[in-house]
């Protein structure tokens, strides 16, 4: 049944005096009406419906429509019983006013009661008075008498009033009732149909569930057929998958052969393809670093150009706009005239770029050509056997001692710096041994100086000299070192010119420059006060240039200082480095030249490793006293893998107890590796065959080191798995770099993936073999195991990373007495990390009583609480044992054992119950066993059984009792809270005391006293004050057996008063560095006057002593003040600091970026009492039930701040007008020491903030600008908050914004502007105000429809004046001949701020005579809709006088097409002008009525000078032939008159029908009108009368 509301469909039916009493029949049909359902026709659509509904259900309900209600009676019924509930509800208001009336009307009469006592009493003191004679108190009861007279009067007259209300409201609930009673019996009637309308309906529902069950037993049949059938095509798909795999495992077998050749063939191409794609990557770092440094050094240099560029862009946007301007003053068309030109310079620009591509080209062909011809004459001097020379040819012929001499003179004039002793002979004397230098500098192109090796981006390329000779490179300034000159080794005037016999005079110039050239390298003893200094000559810091961990493709720097440590002046100059160092380090050194003593220089060392391989060398110099180096390493990533203890003892314990000790693993390398910790003592070899993985590696190292009894081919199997495991090394090696996850979790996923089933095929040995990584092929280590009880923890393997350090645990379960010596063996991966072995001693001792516990750790205890616990002893003897348990005297007062003695049976276990109550003298009484740094509280407790002594440990901090409450955490650890982020916890408060038996469990209570009782239990939290924390709810009750919900929030922030001193301190610094630059200012104005006073006494006193008590120079004046320092400043007290002022946001940000991490922990206790609470404060507690949680709150610096708006989260968008979009940034910065990638929570969809750009990765220092827009939708205030997510905190951005409806108002009374009359070629200003009168600046801009560009497409259709449509008007009008604008105003657009005005000049300059200007003007607002539209009209004549108002003979638009005029429209325009004038008398019973119109003269006052002369201002206007129309009926008033300047002055037409006057007929009557001004007017003025009808 669908819902049906009829409350919109019955109309109450108004009840009247006159209503009459129609029959049942009648009174139904007239309330119900047309019911739902029925269509126009009268039929019901659902009948037919219904029926067929009825007849499927089987016969339990009428079938006919006679028996069963249709829908037509069920609307029906639902009419009555709404027109019921009317009738019933009416009754109910109409008693309702009758008992408002009666209570009304009780009132009344209550009233007058008191007013006659009050009467009465007035009379009586009036007698009273009057017989006493008082005179004034009788005139002042007498007035009080006729007041409550009066009173007394109306309340009458309220109470008729009353009475006839009341008799009135009566006869309506008479008559109500009377009209409910009428359907007392169609109520009845009703009620039973309804009563048979629900048992059908019921009937009905029972039905169609039969049905729907019937339906659901066959679906949930055929669903069981589906299903069997399934499960037979699953079974048969399984089947033959049992077959697939059989032959699948058949086929693979043949395959296995062929499959591991291609695999290795594979994994050959694979490794080869993978170290080219390495060489490229590596390729493209280095290019891309290149990349990025040039856009670092070129970044100011774009930005430069780019300021340049766009200065250039505006200067000619201007030139531009001013040539606009000059060609509009000429009258020619800017538009034409500045394409010319633009088109005129792209043709010059493109004419210039081809010229100078021609001439580039020219100057590299010519360039070509000479680097062509340069490159063959050197190629002749290198090679000269290429081509044919005859003297050469001839000089092969000379005699050997010739070509001696040819020899020495080619070695002299080479670039070579080494003598090779090949080339001496025994007349030649040898040269000084010490000159050594690279004889391959010269192929190399590597050029000697005084101080070192070029660098090769210094080195001129040797196929274009021409181009290296210009230095293109010029410093923007000088500095020393364009002086510098290098040192050069004096030479000894007394060497003798070194001959060469036979050789000629040019050789032995030759010779003799390049032994000076040699003379400067040589090394020479340095002798200082008689010692001649020994050793190397220069101290380098550090010794030794190491480069550690280094990453290949990345880049790494060093600063070197070298010191002269010798006695005197010294040098030094680079020689290289080594060899094999020359493609990965770059070394930067520039000459100091001469030394002294105890200088020091620089040295940047750059590497920038290709290999990851170690590398070794040095960095050669040479100095006078002689040669020295610095050595170079550089090594890659290792493991330094070592344990804190190589030997564990676990002492002396008793068979049965299980004891754990742990060791620290620890990595101090930059390399992690795989390890395994394994148990070693007593087992046998390891047999342990793996596999291959699919990337080439074994699965563990152990193939390595254990040897296998499998045979060669085992061995050749484990030697390609070495190769192919140091190949796929390389591949880990990035993997490195990310941080290694903790070993526990590692550990079962690595057993897992680590199992290999290998099947091992040898001639006449066959064997399948499970290996499992961490655990031992057979069941000897388990034997082992329990043979000496000592095993390894649940960390038997996993990854240990760099710089990180691991727990290993070792347990020790002795099942044998004796003493146990247990040897452990972690392994590694890594190749080069040797093993380390550990081992394990103890002594197991077997006594019949001993403890499952020997340590007892009650955690963190509190003083004057109770904690309790139980000892389990067991006893493994056949005979019962008495025990003793003693406690240390010392801590008789805190630690109770009970019972103190007890027996415990043979083969079983004795409990004994420990009760630890600490009080505060614990210090104090146990000082050698309580450590008051750390609080443990470590007491020995001895169990005495016959020949047997057994002691443990217990540790504790504090005594509790057991409160009816419990809390489901005791401490609270929340994450490292940034200082802007909040963390939260949740914590549940439970109540589990449902029972008050002590025996079945621990029960509630305070000590010994009473069981706190079983109910609803209150709870209240007391955050300490000051404490960043918020518990909610704070106060609560929890029933038995139930918890409650708990939320800790943790909003770490600064102190107030810390952000206070910070802002003070800021303050104190700016206005001691204001004080200084106002000191310092004041010293140089001091110095200047003093300078002042010397130049003006210096001419005077030349020559002549100065006066005494004058101090001479620029000494200070007497009299004058010579400030002795910044003056002192006043800190500012820290409670003036404002917390919105722009100085606490800057000292927060400040102490944002310098805070330290902290950690605090807070103690919030919880206060616990029986029954409810409501209010916090107002819980009954006792102080003994009180509950404690603990919260750790470490806090770190923010990694995101915000640096915009001086730290300020909140991006206030202020008032913005509806619909406008503004928009604000926020700048944020990263300040952590790593990458950071930024992400952005989603803003309300529908909201008006949106986040305009993308978030990124910040590197560290790095900054981005986050852009928000703000646009409202309605007059409210938008707050939302927009949180930046970085993965280790939350940065939360506060965004405010108030939507404003924008409004204005202008000066103007009317719609339109009337400019008023100008001649032509003149122009008219006025002015109008836009006033802005609401809270926000509004940006306007003014709109004309003669600007618009679809005015002249709405101007092509049929004008109005055809159409004789007079609903449209034009609101565009007529337009100047000259194409400038009729209507201008300015300005046309700006800025009002609120409660503000604007004013805007309106220009109206016409160009020829025409009636029908007019424009109109729309005011836009922020670019939306427009919010005020008005028309400006305006009238040009060509003369000052005009006529004005009159009916319109003309259309009001006109052509603005010039057309030439001709003689016919000439006489026409020398006749006069037509003016009409419609008169309309109104004709009634009493006669005509008089029609008047109204004619107005004006004169315009015109710009020219000669009507400023005197008498030329006026204008004079006069009609002819007045009595003519006077004969009709018309008159007039003026018949003449003056008009002045700038005026109208009206004339006022009346027209009287004449006697005798037909009215049918119209009245035509005309009259010349002469004006005179500049020029004479005439005006025919035609005057037309009608007679209409009222």
């Amino acid at each position: 049944m669908m819902d049906l509301d009829f409350d919109d469909m019955a109309t109450p039916i108004p009840m009247d005096e006159d209503f009459e009493q129609p029959s049942q029949t009648d009174l139904f049909e007239s309330v119900i009406g047309r019911g739902y359902g029925e269509s126009e026709d009268g039929a019901f659509s659902d009948s037919e419906e219904e029926e067929e509904v009825y007849a499927r259900s089987g016969g339990d309900f009428p079938k006919t429509t006679e028996q069963r209600i249709n829908r037509q009676e069920q609307l029906r019924m639902l009419h009555l019983r709404r027109y019921l509930d009317q009738l019933s509800e009416k009754v109910l208001e109409k008693d309702y006013i009758v008992q408002k009336t009666r209570q009304e009307l009780q009132k009344c009469r209550e009233r007058l009661e008191q007013l006659e006592r009050e009467r009465d009493q007035v009379f009586a003191q009036i007698s009273a008075c009057d017989a006493e004679g008082n005179v004034s108190a009788v005139n002042r009861l007498q007035a009080q008498h006729e007041r409550v007279l009066q009173e007394l009067e109306d309340e009458e007259t309220l109470e008729e009033k009353i009475k006839e209300t009341l008799d009135s409201a009566e006869y309506e609930l008479a008559k109500a009732q009377v009209e409910q009673g009428k359907f007392l019996l169609a109520d009845e009637e009703l009620r039973k149909k309804e009563e048979q309308l629900k048992e059908e309906k019921l009937q009905m529902a029972q039905t169609r569930k039969k049905k729907e069950d019937h339906f659901a037993a066959q679906t949930e049949k055929r669903r069981r057929a589906r299903e069997k059938e399934h499960i037979e095509a699953i079974r048969e798909r399984e089947r033959r998958q049992r077959q697939a795999m059989l032959d699948a495992k058949k086929s693979r077998e043949k395959a296995k052969v062929y499959l591991k050749e291609t695999m290795a063939r594979i994994r050959s191409q694979d490794l080869a393809e993978e170290q080219k794609n390495r060489e490229e990557m590596e390729k493209r770092m280095s290019t891309a670093l290149s990349l990025k440094t040039d856009i670092m050094k070129n970044r100011e240099n774009l930005k430069a150009l780019q300021a340049r560029d766009r200065t250039v862009e505006r200067a000619a946007k201007e030139a531009e706009e001013r040539e606009r301007q000059r060609i509009l003053e000429e009258g020619g068309n800017p538009e034409e005239a500045l394409l010319r030109e633009k088109r005129q310079a792209e043709f010059d620009k493109l004419k210039e770029q081809h010229e100078s591509r021609q001439r580039q080209h020219q100057v590299e062909i010519a360039q070509r050509i000479l680097l062509e011809e340069q490159r063959m004459k050197k190629r002749m001097i290198q090679q000269p056997q290429l081509w044919n020379d005859p003297k050469r040819e001839k000089a092969k012929r000379v005699a050997p001692h010739k070509r001696r001499k040819l020899r020495i003179f080619q070695e002299s004039e080479s670039s070579s710096h080494e003598y090779s002793g090949d080339v001496e002979d025994e007349n030649r004397p040898p040269l000084d041994p010490r000159v050594q230098m690279d004889s391959s500098d010269e192929e190399k192109g590597v050029h000697s100086s005084p101080y070192g090796t070029i660098s090769r981006a210094e080195l001129p390329d040797s196929d274009s000299e021409t181009e290296a000779n210009v230095d293109l490179a010029k410093p923007e300034f000088e500095g020393m070192w364009d002086k510098h000159k290098p040192y050069r080794v004096p030479k000894d005037a007394a060497e003798p010119i070194i001959k060469h016999p036979g050789a000629s005079k040019m050789e032995q110039d030759i010779m003799v420059k390049v032994l000076d050239r040699h003379r400067e390298n040589i090394v020479s003893k340095q002798v200082a006060a008689g010692r001649e200094f020994k050793g190397c000559p220069f101290y380098s810091k550090p010794d030794v240039i190491h480069f550690k961990d280094f990453d290949v493709g990345k880049s790494y720097k060093k600063k070197v200082t070298l010191t002269n440590v010798s006695y005197t002046v010294n040098y030094c100059k680079l020689l290289g480095i080594t060899e094999h160092l020359k493609d990965f380090i770059d070394v930067l050194f520039d000459p100091p030249g001469q030394m002294s003593a105890g200088l020091t220089c620089e040295m940047l060392v750059t590497f920038k490793p290709m290999i990851n391989e170690d590398l070794e060398g040095e960095v050669n110099f040479l100095a006078q006293t002689g040669p020295f180096s610095i050595p170079i390493k550089c090594t890659t990533k290792k493991c330094d893998l070592s344990v804190d203890t190589r030997v564990i003892d676990f002492g002396t314990t008793v068979i049965g107890e299980t004891l754990k000790r742990t060791f620290t693993l620890t990595n101090n390398g930059a390399l992690g590796t795989r390890f395994e910790f394994v148990k070693i003592s007593g087992m046998k070899q390891r047999n342990i065959s793996t596999a291959e993985t699919s990337i080439g590696r074994l699965t563990t190292a152990d193939t390595a080191r254990v040897p296998s009894p499998l045979g060669e081919a085992q061995e050749d199997k484990k030697g390609k798995g070495k190769k192919a495991a140091k190949e796929a090394a390389t591949q880990d090696k990035e993997k490195d770099k990310a941080p290694a996850r903790p070993a526990e979790a590692e550990a079962p996923q690595e057993t897992e993936a680590h199992k290999e089933k290998v099947t091992l095929k040898e001639p006449g040995l066959e064997s399948e073999i499970t290996s499992t990584v961490g655990f031992p092929l057979s069941t000897e280590a388990e034997e082992l195991d329990s043979f000496d009880g000592m095993k390894v923890g649940q960390l038997i393997g996993g990854e240990i990373g760099p710089f990180t350090s691991l727990k290993l645990e070792i347990f020790w379960n002795p099942t044998y007495p004796g003493a146990v010596d247990s040897d452990f063996l972690v392994t590694f991966t890594d190749e080069l990390s040797a093993e380390i072995s550990v081992k394990a001693l103890g002594n197991a001792i077997d006594v019949p009583v001993w403890v499952q516990r020997q340590s007892v750790d009650l955690k963190i205890c509190m003083y004057d609480r109770l904690y309790q616990d139980t000892i389990i002893a067991n006893n493994r003897a056949t005979t019962a044992l008495r025990l003793n348990f003693d406690v240390p005297k010392e801590l008789k007062n805190h630690l109770e054992l009970l019972p103190k003695t007890g027996y415990i049976q043979a083969q079983s276990q004795f409990q004994a119950q420990l009760k630890f109550l600490p009080r505060s003298t614990l210090f104090e009484d146990a000082g050698k066993y309580f450590d008051k740094e750390t609080g443990v509280l470590e007491a020995p407790m001895t169990i005495r059984v016959a020949d047997q002594v057994q002691s443990f440990k217990i540790a504790c901090t504090g005594i509790g009792v057991h409160p009816p409450l419990d809390l489901s955490n005791q401490i609270i650890h929340f994450r490292a809270t940034a200082l802007t982020d909040v963390s939260t916890a949740t914590i549940h408060v439970i109540n589990s005391h449902t029972s008050m038996n002590e025996y079945t469990h621990p029960v509630p209570r305070i000590g010994k006293g009473a069981i706190a009782p079983v109910g609803p239990t209150s709870f209240e939290f007391v955050v300490p004050e000051g404490a960043p924390l918020t518990v909610s709810p704070a106060v609560g009750t929890v029933e038995p057996g139930k918890s409650c919900c708990v939320r800790v929030r943790y909003t770490p922030s600064l102190p107030d008063s810390v952000v206070r001193k910070e802002a003070v301190r800021m303050a104190v610094r700016e206005l001691q560095a204001k004080a200084e630059k106002e000191y310092q200012e004041e010293l140089q104005r001091e110095k200047e006057n003093q300078e002042q006073a010397a130049k003006k006494k210096g001419p005077a006193g030349k020559g002549k002593p100065s006066p005494k008590g004058k101090p001479k120079g620029g000494a200070p004046l007497m009299g004058e003040t010579v400030p002795s320092g910044p003056a002192p400043v006043k800190a500012p007290p820290p409670e003036s600091i404002d917390t919105k002022s722009d100085a606490y946001a800057q000292a927060q940000a400040s102490l944002l970026r310098t805070f330290k991490s902290e950690f605090n922990s807070y103690v919030i206790p919880c206060y616990v009492a029986s029954g409810k609470t409501g209010n916090p404060g107002e819980l009954p507690y006792s102080i003994h039930n009180t509950l404690y949680l603990e919260v750790h709150c470490p806090t770190v610096k923010p990694p995101l701040v915000v640096i915009s708006d001086n730290g300020r989260t909140t991006v206030d968008f202020g008032d913005v007008s509806i619909g406008q979009t503004v928009i604000k940034t926020a700048t944020i910065q990263n300040i952590f020491e790593d990458n950071i990638n930024v992400t952005a929570s989603l803003l309300d969809p529908v909201g008006p903030f949106v986040l305009l750009n993308a978030l990124r990765e910040l590197e560290p220092e790095e900054s981005l600008t986050v852009i928000f827009s703000f646009t409202p939708g309605t007059g409210r205030v938008y707050q939302e908050v927009q949180e930046l997510r970085t993965g280790i905190s939350t940065l939360y951005l506060n965004l405010v914004g108030q939507g404003v409806s924008p409004k204005v108002s202008l000066s103007l009374d009317t719609d339109h502007l009337d400019m008023g009359a100008v001649l032509e070629n003149e122009y008219v200003e006025k002015t109008f105000k836009i006033k802005n009168t609401s809270t926000l600046a509004i940006d306007f801009s003014i709109k004309m429809d003669s600007n618009s560009l679809l005015r002249h497409a709405l101007t092509q259709g049929i004008p109005q004046f055809v159409r004789r449509d007079q609903t449209q008007k034009v609101k565009v009008g007529v337009q100047n001949f000259n194409g400038q604008r009729v209507f201008d105003c300015v300005p046309c657009e700006g800025t009002i701020a609120p409660g503000s005005s604007t004013e805007i000049m309106m220009t109206y300059a016409p160009d020829h005579a025409s009636v029908n200007y007019f424009d109109t003007v729309r005011i836009q607002l922020f670019g939306m809709e427009e919010q005020h539209s008005f028309q400006v009209l305006g009238q040009c004549f060509p003369h000052i006088m005009y006529v004005a108002v009159g009916d319109e003979l003309m259309p009001d638009v006109e052509s603005l097409t010039v057309l030439p005029g001709t003689e016919e429209e000439e006489e026409v325009k020398s006749s006069a002008i037509p003016v009409l004038l419609t008169f309309n008398s109104v004709s009634s019973e009493e006669g005509f009525s008089a029609a008047s119109r109204e004619l107005l003269v004006g004169c315009v006052r015109t710009m020219a000078v000669s009507q400023k002369k005197p008498g030329k201002q006026n204008g004079e206007f006069s009609f002819e032939n007045t009595k003519d129309i006077e004969a009709k009926g018309f008159t007039l008033d003026p018949p003449k008159g003056q008009v002045e300047a700038g005026s109208k002055r009206p004339v006022q037409f009346t027209w009287n029908p004449p006697a005798g006057h037909d009215p049918n007929r119209p009245m035509e009557a005309s009259i010349l009108l002469t004006v005179k001004g500049d020029a004479t007017d005439q005006y025919k003025v035609m005057l037309r009368a009608f007679v209409v009808s009222e």
